[in-house]
């Protein structure tokens, strides 16, 4: 009897070993994908982000979800992302109340609406208007703006990422926000990219990822 208990026991903790293994296994491809997408995307000239930046806005501002929603959530672009300066004037013109997000803890992010006067800064200087979270990352000051209340029935948030597969799997930096974010306030996505993005390898999707409902690159849309 003693043996059997034992027997059972080890059985389990190979089980345990080998899934432990296949998930240290599925974040070192994650982080080789990661890589290699962030240093093609940083490839690209300035000149090429902002021409297919400006496709991807274009193509973005004519579906009928961003003509349906209220609400606007949306990344401040910075670096090499898809810019999203001019969809967020864009919004705020076309009367939407527009959210970015500000960090507040591990995983955790809150959005909030940014002021008329902050849009105007924007479409003066640039995101560079936002104050600078502790990550490098444009953000509107938590304590001045209005946090969005949630409303799934009318808003559309606007996800940025690493890389994407084929099967409209993302990869985000790695922090988690948006999946968790997500989990507890679902709504309609759209995660943007540059095509040079998008990878050949099959991305590992984990229980707690949250695919985006569609992609668009310059090249135009993705179902997932």
């Amino acid at each position: 009897m003693r043996m059997g208990v034992s027997l059972i026991w080890e059985k389990n903790m190979e089980t345990v070993r080998i899934e432990t293994a296949g998930i240290q296994e599925a974040g070192t491809l994650k982080r080789a994908i990661r890589k290699e997408a962030l240093f093609r995307r940083n490839q690209l000239t300035e000149s090429e982000r902002a021409k297919k930046s400006a496709r991807i806005g274009e193509q973005l501002l004519m579906h009928p979800w961003y003509r349906e929603a209220a609400f606007l959530l949306v990344y401040a672009s910075c670096k090499s992302e898809v810019s999203t300066q001019e969809i967020i004037c864009q919004a705020f013109r076309d009367g939407k109340k527009v959210c970015c997000p500000v960090v507040t803890g591990k995983r955790k992010m809150v959005f909030c609406m940014l002021e008329g006067h902050l849009v105007g800064e924007i479409m003066r200087i640039g995101l560079a208007a936002m104050k600078k979270s502790a990550l490098g990352i444009p953000e509107p000051d938590a304590d001045m703006c209005a946090h969005y209340a949630y409303e799934p029935e009318r808003s559309l948030m606007l996800m940025p990422g690493c890389a994407f597969d084929d099967h409209g799997n993302r990869i985000g930096y790695g922090g988690g926000f948006y999946d968790c974010f997500l989990s507890e306030n679902p709504m309609r996505t759209i995660a943007l990219f540059f095509e040079c993005q998008h990878s050949d390898t099959g991305i590992r999707a984990e229980l707690h990822d949250m695919r985006p409902d569609l992609i668009l690159t310059e090249n135009g849309w993705r179902t997932t």
